[in-house]
Protein backbone atom coordinates (compact mmCIF):
# COMPACT_ATOMS: atom_id res chain seq x y z
CA UNK A 1 0.00 0.00 0.00
CA UNK A 2 2.81 2.43 0.82
CA UNK A 3 4.45 1.70 -2.54
CA UNK A 4 1.27 2.75 -4.37
CA UNK A 5 0.85 5.86 -2.19
CA UNK A 6 4.48 6.88 -2.74
CA UNK A 7 4.20 6.50 -6.51
CA UNK A 8 0.92 8.46 -6.65
CA UNK A 9 2.03 11.37 -4.46
CA UNK A 10 5.40 11.81 -6.13
CA UNK A 11 3.85 11.67 -9.61
CA UNK A 12 1.06 14.15 -8.82
CA UNK A 13 3.14 16.69 -6.90
CA UNK A 14 6.55 16.33 -8.53
CA UNK A 15 8.12 16.04 -5.06
CA UNK A 16 9.70 13.13 -3.26
CA UNK A 17 9.07 11.68 0.18
CA UNK A 18 12.12 12.33 2.34
CA UNK A 19 11.03 11.27 5.85
CA UNK A 20 8.54 8.71 7.09
CA UNK A 21 7.51 9.00 10.76
CA UNK A 22 5.38 6.39 12.49
CA UNK A 23 4.91 4.55 15.75
CA UNK A 24 6.78 1.41 16.72
CA UNK A 25 4.12 -0.94 15.34
CA UNK A 26 4.99 -4.24 13.73
CA UNK A 27 3.55 -3.17 10.36
CA UNK A 28 6.27 -0.47 10.14
CA UNK A 29 9.23 -2.39 11.56
CA UNK A 30 9.35 -5.56 9.48
CA UNK A 31 12.44 -6.10 7.34
CA UNK A 32 10.81 -5.70 3.89
CA UNK A 33 9.48 -2.23 4.70
CA UNK A 34 12.79 -1.11 6.19
CA UNK A 35 14.67 -2.35 3.11
CA UNK A 36 12.23 -0.52 0.83
CA UNK A 37 12.80 2.77 2.69
CA UNK A 38 16.56 2.32 2.40
CA UNK A 39 16.37 1.67 -1.34
CA UNK A 40 14.14 4.75 -1.89
CA UNK A 41 16.37 6.94 0.28
CA UNK A 42 13.58 7.64 2.79
CA UNK A 43 14.59 8.43 6.34
CA UNK A 44 12.49 6.40 8.78
CA UNK A 45 11.68 7.82 12.22
CA UNK A 46 9.79 6.11 15.04
CA UNK A 47 8.25 7.35 18.26
CA UNK A 48 9.31 6.26 21.71
CA UNK A 49 7.21 3.26 22.83
CA UNK A 50 4.19 4.10 25.00
CA UNK A 51 4.42 7.82 24.17
CA UNK A 52 1.49 8.58 21.85
CA UNK A 53 1.88 12.33 22.47
CA UNK A 54 4.82 12.32 20.04
CA UNK A 55 2.35 11.43 17.30
CA UNK A 56 -0.37 13.79 18.50
CA UNK A 57 -1.37 15.22 15.11
CA UNK A 58 -2.29 11.82 13.66
CA UNK A 59 -4.02 10.71 16.86
CA UNK A 60 -6.13 13.86 17.01
CA UNK A 61 -7.05 13.57 13.33
CA UNK A 62 -8.19 9.99 13.77
CA UNK A 63 -10.27 10.99 16.79
CA UNK A 64 -11.90 13.82 14.83
CA UNK A 65 -12.85 11.44 12.04
CA UNK A 66 -14.31 8.84 14.42
CA UNK A 67 -16.37 11.48 16.27
CA UNK A 68 -17.75 12.75 12.97
CA UNK A 69 -18.64 9.17 11.99
CA UNK A 70 -20.62 8.67 15.20
CA UNK A 71 -22.46 11.95 14.70
CA UNK A 72 -23.45 11.05 11.12
CA UNK A 73 -24.59 7.55 12.04
CA UNK A 74 -26.81 8.70 14.91
CA UNK A 75 -28.12 11.88 13.27
CA UNK A 76 -29.23 10.19 10.05
CA UNK A 77 -30.06 6.86 11.80
CA UNK A 78 -27.77 4.87 9.52
CA UNK A 79 -26.88 1.22 10.20
CA UNK A 80 -23.56 0.81 11.97
CA UNK A 81 -22.09 -1.49 9.33
CA UNK A 82 -21.85 1.55 7.01
CA UNK A 83 -19.25 3.24 9.24
CA UNK A 84 -16.52 2.62 6.65
CA UNK A 85 -18.46 4.39 3.90
CA UNK A 86 -19.24 7.29 6.24
CA UNK A 87 -15.57 7.61 7.25
CA UNK A 88 -14.46 7.79 3.61
CA UNK A 89 -17.09 10.44 2.90
CA UNK A 90 -15.99 12.55 5.88
CA UNK A 91 -12.35 12.44 4.79
CA UNK A 92 -13.41 13.34 1.24
CA UNK A 93 -15.37 16.37 2.42
CA UNK A 94 -12.61 17.53 4.78
CA UNK A 95 -10.04 17.42 1.97
CA UNK A 96 -12.08 19.90 -0.06
CA UNK A 97 -13.06 22.12 2.89
CA UNK A 98 -11.05 25.22 3.89
CA UNK A 99 -8.83 24.99 6.97
CA UNK A 100 -7.61 27.81 9.15
CA UNK A 101 -4.15 26.21 9.45
CA UNK A 102 -3.81 26.47 5.66
CA UNK A 103 -4.83 30.16 5.45
CA UNK A 104 -8.44 29.22 4.59
CA UNK A 105 -7.34 26.98 1.74
CA UNK A 106 -8.37 23.40 1.17
CA UNK A 107 -5.87 20.53 1.46
CA UNK A 108 -6.56 19.59 -2.15
CA UNK A 109 -5.88 23.15 -3.28
CA UNK A 110 -2.55 23.17 -1.44
CA UNK A 111 -1.60 19.83 -2.96
CA UNK A 112 -2.70 20.40 -6.56
CA UNK A 113 -2.93 24.24 -6.76
CA UNK A 114 -6.53 23.90 -8.01
CA UNK A 115 -9.73 24.85 -6.22
CA UNK A 116 -12.05 21.86 -5.83
CA UNK A 117 -15.63 21.74 -7.06
CA UNK A 118 -18.30 21.54 -4.36
CA UNK A 119 -21.51 21.68 -6.41
CA UNK A 120 -21.95 17.91 -6.25
CA UNK A 121 -21.94 17.68 -2.45
CA UNK A 122 -25.05 16.23 -0.82
CA UNK A 123 -26.16 15.42 2.71
CA UNK A 124 -25.20 11.92 3.69
CA UNK A 125 -28.20 9.71 4.39
CA UNK A 126 -30.31 11.22 1.58
CA UNK A 127 -33.06 8.99 0.26
CA UNK A 128 -32.23 8.50 -3.43
CA UNK A 129 -33.71 6.79 -6.47
CA UNK A 130 -31.31 5.51 -9.11
CA UNK A 131 -31.77 3.98 -12.52
CA UNK A 132 -31.06 0.32 -13.18
CA UNK A 133 -29.45 -0.25 -16.60
CA UNK A 134 -31.22 -2.62 -18.93
CA UNK A 135 -28.20 -4.92 -18.97
CA UNK A 136 -28.89 -5.73 -15.28
CA UNK A 137 -32.65 -5.83 -15.54
CA UNK A 138 -35.24 -8.13 -17.05
CA UNK A 139 -38.65 -7.34 -18.46
CA UNK A 140 -40.56 -7.79 -15.20
CA UNK A 141 -38.34 -5.92 -12.76
CA UNK A 142 -38.55 -2.24 -11.91
CA UNK A 143 -36.48 0.29 -13.83
CA UNK A 144 -35.24 1.96 -10.66
CA UNK A 145 -34.32 1.23 -7.08
CA UNK A 146 -34.53 3.04 -3.79
CA UNK A 147 -31.33 3.60 -1.86
CA UNK A 148 -29.47 5.74 0.61
CA UNK A 149 -26.67 8.10 -0.31
CA UNK A 150 -23.44 7.18 1.51
CA UNK A 151 -20.54 8.72 -0.40
CA UNK A 152 -18.68 9.68 -3.54
CA UNK A 153 -16.62 7.64 -5.98
CA UNK A 154 -13.02 8.82 -6.17
CA UNK A 155 -12.18 7.14 -9.48
CA UNK A 156 -15.22 8.27 -11.48
CA UNK A 157 -17.98 10.88 -11.44
CA UNK A 158 -20.53 8.77 -9.62
CA UNK A 159 -22.31 8.52 -6.30
CA UNK A 160 -22.17 5.61 -3.90
CA UNK A 161 -25.57 4.38 -2.74
CA UNK A 162 -26.60 1.68 -0.33
CA UNK A 163 -29.39 -0.37 -1.89
CA UNK A 164 -32.08 -0.80 0.74
CA UNK A 165 -32.86 -4.41 1.52
CA UNK A 166 -29.94 -5.77 -0.53
CA UNK A 167 -26.91 -4.88 1.65
CA UNK A 168 -25.05 -3.81 -1.48
CA UNK A 169 -23.24 -0.63 -2.55
CA UNK A 170 -24.17 0.66 -6.01
CA UNK A 171 -22.24 3.19 -8.14
CA UNK A 172 -24.57 5.31 -10.25
CA UNK A 173 -24.49 8.62 -12.08
CA UNK A 174 -28.21 9.09 -12.78
CA UNK A 175 -29.51 9.72 -9.27
CA UNK A 176 -32.57 11.60 -7.98
CA UNK A 177 -32.23 12.94 -4.44
CA UNK A 178 -35.32 13.22 -2.24
CA UNK A 179 -34.38 16.47 -0.51
CA UNK A 180 -37.83 17.00 0.99
CA UNK A 181 -37.53 13.79 3.00
CA UNK A 182 -34.02 14.65 4.17
CA UNK A 183 -34.96 18.14 5.33
CA UNK A 184 -38.38 17.19 6.68
CA UNK A 185 -37.05 16.65 10.17
CA UNK A 186 -35.75 20.21 10.35
CA UNK A 187 -39.01 21.65 9.04
CA UNK A 188 -41.16 19.61 11.41
CA UNK A 189 -39.24 20.79 14.47
CA UNK A 190 -41.46 23.30 16.31
CA UNK A 191 -39.98 26.77 16.89
CA UNK A 192 -38.80 27.61 20.41
CA UNK A 193 -41.26 29.52 22.57
CA UNK A 194 -40.87 33.28 22.79
CA UNK A 195 -38.92 34.39 25.84
CA UNK A 196 -40.58 36.77 28.26
CA UNK A 197 -38.27 39.70 29.00
CA UNK A 198 -39.78 41.01 32.25
CA UNK A 199 -42.63 40.56 34.72
CA UNK A 200 -44.48 43.55 33.23
CA UNK A 201 -45.02 41.56 30.05
CA UNK A 202 -46.57 38.76 32.08
CA UNK A 203 -48.97 41.20 33.75
CA UNK A 204 -49.95 42.68 30.39
CA UNK A 205 -50.73 39.24 29.00
CA UNK A 206 -52.88 38.42 32.03
CA UNK A 207 -54.75 41.73 31.73
CA UNK A 208 -55.46 41.02 28.06
CA UNK A 209 -56.86 37.62 28.95
CA UNK A 210 -59.08 39.11 31.64
CA UNK A 211 -60.34 41.78 29.24
CA UNK A 212 -61.25 39.11 26.68
CA UNK A 213 -63.11 37.04 29.28
CA UNK A 214 -65.11 40.09 30.41
CA UNK A 215 -66.65 40.41 26.95
CA UNK A 216 -68.79 37.33 27.62
CA UNK A 217 -71.89 38.51 29.51
CA UNK A 218 -73.35 35.14 30.35
CA UNK A 219 -71.51 31.90 30.86
CA UNK A 220 -72.05 29.29 28.21
CA UNK A 221 -74.06 26.26 29.23
CA UNK A 222 -72.09 23.05 29.12
CA UNK A 223 -72.99 20.67 26.36
CA UNK A 224 -74.67 17.48 27.34
CA UNK A 225 -72.46 14.44 26.83
CA UNK A 226 -73.67 11.87 24.31
CA UNK A 227 -75.93 9.23 25.74
CA UNK A 228 -74.05 6.20 26.85
CA UNK A 229 -75.13 3.15 28.76
CA UNK A 230 -73.55 2.45 32.12
CA UNK A 231 -70.34 0.46 31.87
CA UNK A 232 -70.63 -3.25 32.16
CA UNK A 233 -68.37 -5.59 34.05
CA UNK A 234 -68.35 -8.10 31.24
CA UNK A 235 -65.03 -8.75 29.60
CA UNK A 236 -64.58 -8.37 25.87
CA UNK A 237 -65.01 -11.65 24.04
CA UNK A 238 -61.89 -13.22 22.60
CA UNK A 239 -63.03 -12.87 19.00
CA UNK A 240 -63.54 -9.11 19.48
CA UNK A 241 -60.02 -8.58 20.87
CA UNK A 242 -58.50 -10.54 17.98
CA UNK A 243 -60.50 -8.48 15.49
CA UNK A 244 -59.29 -5.20 16.97
CA UNK A 245 -55.67 -6.34 16.90
CA UNK A 246 -55.95 -7.40 13.26
CA UNK A 247 -57.45 -4.03 12.29
CA UNK A 248 -54.57 -2.15 13.96
CA UNK A 249 -52.00 -4.22 12.11
CA UNK A 250 -53.51 -3.65 8.66
CA UNK A 251 -54.06 0.10 8.80
CA UNK A 252 -52.70 1.70 5.62
CA UNK A 253 -49.82 4.18 5.86
CA UNK A 254 -50.64 7.86 5.78
CA UNK A 255 -50.88 9.55 2.41
CA UNK A 256 -51.21 6.35 0.35
CA UNK A 257 -53.96 5.27 -1.98
CA UNK A 258 -54.71 2.28 0.24
CA UNK A 259 -55.67 4.68 3.02
CA UNK A 260 -58.74 5.83 1.10
CA UNK A 261 -59.89 2.27 0.47
CA UNK A 262 -59.34 1.03 4.04
CA UNK A 263 -62.41 -0.19 5.88
CA UNK A 264 -63.63 2.01 8.74
CA UNK A 265 -61.97 1.30 12.06
CA UNK A 266 -64.37 -0.08 14.71
CA UNK A 267 -65.03 2.11 17.73
CA UNK A 268 -66.08 0.59 21.02
CA UNK A 269 -68.55 2.45 23.27
CA UNK A 270 -69.18 1.94 26.92
CA UNK A 271 -71.78 -0.77 26.33
CA UNK A 272 -69.24 -2.77 24.25
CA UNK A 273 -71.47 -2.65 21.19
CA UNK A 274 -69.68 -2.39 17.86
CA UNK A 275 -70.22 0.79 15.83
CA UNK A 276 -68.55 1.98 12.65
CA UNK A 277 -67.64 5.57 11.96
CA UNK A 278 -68.11 6.76 8.45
Amino acid sequence: MFRDYKALVEKQTGKQIKTFRSNDGEEFTYSDFIDFCKEAGIRKETNVPYNPEQNGVAKRKNRTIIEAVKVMLHDQKLPKFLWGEVANTIVYVQNISPHRALNNKTPKEVLTSEKPEVGHLRIIGYLVYFHVPKEKNNKLEALGKKGMFVGYCENSKAYRMYALGERNIELRRDVTFDEDAALGKARDTPPPPANVDSKDDVFEVEEDLEAKTDLVDEPMEPMDPPPCDPPSNKRRPLWLRDTLQDVDKHVAPRGTFREQETLPVPRICCNHEQHYSS
